[in-house]
């Protein structure tokens, strides 16, 4: 069969053949005065840029730029091994060879559903396939029983001009997606079920062998023919999943002469460009052994190390590059996470807040039923001594379940419960303070207190700096940062996306999400919610937060003070009661204010997670907050303690906000503050 691309691909020295156009691919752009910086002479070729791949070849002489210069760098791993890439472009200014693969790059990766097998992916929903751009069904059969386990499991067969998809009946996350373009055999094979289809992916996706039975026996061969003559057809003609337009003025960019020389005064290149670059390195310096990289290579001039020619100082590379969990292949796991469970089974992840008081961990535990409700999860223990909270000699301590929700990563009939701890004899350790608020709120039932949480983070990258931040420099916040669109102005879109979907499907009751004031700086909200649920879906809706940011190999920091004269990060939190709900209520807010400002020192120690040390360095009239030292409120007042919104205000009638929460707040900390306070 005729030669198509497979991902993940990296060849060197290949021959010309190998170089050809194939199936699907057409050249994007031609940049001719290309110069492969991680070369030893720096090599000038040709960069071509295509809808699959970037291909680069040298030309007839070596070429040496001189100035400063902008350089594409790019980083693989192709086969567990790494690889990375230099290019220059010699054209002063021309920054295509950046812009285009970018562009490229940027729409390639959004289309994997094209070119990859998906396991238990996001395909169906309330039992309709999810169309792909470019996608048309061909056919859907139900009744197709999936033969992945000896029982086999029944559910619907959908046939596309791009790829088949299976999903099971009784629970659409259970399906499987394969392009034909993965696929490397179709046949009909006799089973101890009968006869059955039997679909092999390729080597790439991991040589899955699927097998689908069919009744009659007619519907089974019609279904097996539709396949047959898609794959072929989609082999000769593979749609990738992006449309491109070309522009009919772009043109290979002239070739020069051996040295062309780079205007200096915009120094943004890279250190070797800048080393070339000095006094013109206008003759070989005399070789030595390298112990580094175990050749011999030129000297160095003095002022350089080796490691240093490799670095970029224009930018950071990507700032995933250091994380390992970014860095593993997902499809890997895709193979696992697709094994039947049995019905039986179901898995319970068990998360509680550690001896710091506002770290998360989290445990698995296998049940033999699918609970229905959290008294239904038995209590457990777990290791003090490793969590902040005893020593080794003492070290048994135990999570008891208060709270259940649906799980977003593993899905299906698994869950997680939110737990409360205690120590080896029993009694509630230092950070368990849902025990005292439980027994506020139970003094109060009667006025249905209802809570809302305004939950402000910021993504980490690997390194610890804020994700998304220029190498060393802190960006300036502005009005364009916050609710903003583009990624000039907001970074990390995808990451909360995903934790908005996942809030929604734990049953987490999610206000919604926003983008805050620092670049990199989120808010998700949470609420209004009825009791000790408020503070129970906010702790929760933290642990989602922290777990989507890993699948990304980044965290998220709820530090209030993150950085120093930045822009710190603060719980909002939002209270009501039956009687602020009712007509007239205004009038009891404003009793509230009045007793909130008679306590507003001693209810400090609530509001940051270390007895109000952190309030003093994010109270400071700055950034939207009061001055700790002082006492205000007022309608749409961001500079208050305590705001009412002109709506509650022009109603007269709602809810108000409390302004000085820290993000780090325990909220089972500012529910008994605020109700002993204000209904004490």
């Amino acid at each position: 069969m005729a030669l198509t691309w497979e991902d993940k691909e990296v060849s060197f020295d290949v021959p010309y053949s190998e170089m050809r156009l194939r199936h699907g691919e057409k050249v994007i752009d031609k940049l001719g005065d290309i110069e492969d910086t991680k070369g030893n002479y720096g090599d000038r070729g040709r960069l071509i840029i295509t809808n699959l791949r970037i291909l680069w070849h040298s030309m007839s002489s070596p070429r040496k730029i001189q100035g400063t210069t902008h350089a594409l760098h790019l980083l693989t791993i192709s086969n567990g091994t790494r690889y990375e890439f230099v290019f220059t472009n010699l054209d002063q200014g021309n920054i295509r060879h950046f812009t285009t693969v970018v562009g490229v790059y940027k729409a390639y990766i959004t289309s994997k559903l094209y070119r990859e097998l998906k396991l238990r992916g996001g395909v169906v929903h309330n039992k309709k396939l999810k169309i792909l751009p470019l996608e048309q069904v061909v056919s859907s059969m139900h009744g197709v029983w999936n033969l992945s386990s000896d029982q086999g499991s029944l559910g619907t067969f959908i046939v596309s001009n791009i790829r088949f998809v299976w999903f099971a009946d009784i629970n659409e996350g259970f399906n499987i997606s394969l392009p034909y373009l993965q696929v490397e055999s179709i046949r009909v094979r006799d089973s101890k079920f009968g006869k059955a289809l039997v679909i092999k992916s390729n080597e790439r996706s991991g040589n899955f062998i699927l097998g689908f039975k069919v009744d009659p026996e007619e519907k089974l061969i019609t279904l097996y023919k539709e396949l047959t003559s898609l794959h072929t057809v989609l082999f000769n003609n593979p749609i990738y999943g992006v449309e491109y337009m070309w522009s009919t003025n772009i043109k290979e960019n002239d070739e020069k002469g051996d040295i062309w020389e780079e205007d200096p005064k915009n120094e943004i290149g890279n250190t070797l460009a800048v080393y070339l670059a000095d006094e013109g390195h206008k003759k070989d310096r005399l070789p030595v052994y390298s112990k580094e990289l175990g050749l011999a290579i030129e000297s160095i001039k003095e002022g350089y190390t080796l490691k240093k020619l490799w670095e970029l100082s224009a930018c950071r590379p990507n700032f995933l590059d250091c994380s390992a969990n970014a860095q593993l292949d997902k499809t890997i796991a895709d193979r696992y996470m697709c094994l039947p469970i049995p019905d039986t089974k179901t898995q319970i992840s068990y998360v509680w807040i550690d001896g710091t008081g506002l770290d998360l961990r989290m445990r698995t535990r296998t049940l033999s039923f699918t609970p229905c409700n959290y008294k239904d999860c038995p209590n457990w223990s777990f290791d003090g001594s490793s969590t902040f909270f005893s020593t080794p000699e003492q070290s048994d301590n135990y999570i008891v379940p208060i709270a259940m929700y649906a799980d977003p990563f593993r899905r299906g009939n698994n869950k997680m419960v939110l737990c409360e701890t205690f120590s080896h004899d029993k009694k509630p350790t230092k950070t368990n303070h849902r025990q005292c608020c439980i027994e506020v709120l139970n003094k109060v039932c009667e006025q249905e207190v209802m809570f809302g949480f305004e939950q402000e983070f910021y993504l980490i990258g690997p390194q610890g700096d804020p994700y998304g931040w220029p190498c060393g420099s802190t960006p300036k916040s502005s009005g364009k940062n916050y609710s903003g669109i583009g990624s000039q102005r907001v970074v990390g879109r995808e990451v909360l996306e995903c934790i908005y979907r996942c809030c929604l499907y734990s049953g987490i009751e999610i206000y919604g999400t926003t983008a805050e004031r620092a670049y990199g700086q989120w808010e998700v909200l949470t609420g209004p919610t009825l009791s000790i649920k408020a503070a129970d879906d906010l702790w929760m809706a933290r642990y989602i937060i922290q777990r989507v940011a890993e699948e990304f190999g980044l965290s998220a920091s709820f530090k209030a003070n993150l950085v120093k004269n930045g822009v710190p990060s603060g719980l909002h939190t939002n209270m009501s009661t039956k009687c602020t709900r009712d007509d007239g209520g205004l009038k009891h807010i404003q009793d509230y204010i009045c007793k909130l400002e008679k306590n507003h020192k001693t209810d400090q120690k609530y509001y940051d997670c270390s007895e109000g040390k952190h309030l003093k360095e994010r109270l400071t009239g700055r950034h939207h907050t009061c001055n700790i030292e002082k006492f205000k409120s007022g309608v749409g007042d961001r500079t208050a303690c305590i705001r009412i919104s002109p709506a509650v205000a022009d109603k007269k009638k709602g809810f108000f906000e409390d302004r000085r929460p820290c993000s780090c707040a325990d909220p089972y900390n500012i529910i008994t503050a605020l109700v002993n306070t204000c209904l004490g």
